[in-house]
């Protein structure tokens, strides 16, 4: 009898930590694909680009399909049913509040756009400018802050489930 115990026991500790390696998998997994959508894939360059030619409009174009990739991402992981995983809950919170920062800050590139077009057409307002420089300041130090966060909390739960 106590060994049917201590056999459950092992069971369901490993289906556990199997199911905190799978959390953890399909976490790197949708960090691999918000790189593709932002870097590996070239939309970020272009972006860039389309900003020095003078294409603002190509620019949101471009911001907004990222904004749309990441959409799906955040959709994904909030569908991820982490309730019967130890500190997963926390994880998956801090990692939706990261790419929804994330999402936040890419929306500032429509501004950018904005503002160019507006630059273009000479009807540039200084204040607006520089008010949005300070904005794009804030929130890439709130979008740093939340990633700090979000590793921090990954790492102790990789530690607690031995997860490498």
């Amino acid at each position: 009898m106590k060994y049917s115990a201590f056999i459950v026991l092992l069971f369901l500790t490993a289906c556990k930590d199997h199911e905190a390696q799978k959390f953890c998998d399909d976490l790197e997994a949708a960090e691999q694909r918000v790189y593709q959508i932002m870097v590996s894939d070239g939309a970020e360059k272009k972006r860039l680009q389309a900003l020095v030619d003078g294409q603002p409009q190509l620019a949101k174009e471009i911001t907004l399909g990222q904004i749309n990739g990441l959409d799906r991402i955040i959709g994904e992981i909030q569908r991820y049913d982490v309730d019967d995983i130890d500190s997963a809950r926390a994880v998956k919170k801090s990692t939706l509040s990261y790419y929804r920062a994330y999402r936040g800050y890419k929306l500032l590139d429509t501004v950018d756009a904005y503002l160019l077009r507006q630059s273009l057409h000479k009807i540039n307002n200084v204040q607006q400018t520089t008010a949005f420089r300070l904005s794009r300041i804030a929130e890439t130090a709130r979008v740093e802050k939340l990633d700090l966060t979000r590793n921090r909390l990954i790492e102790k739960f990789k530690l607690l489930h031995r997860i490498k």
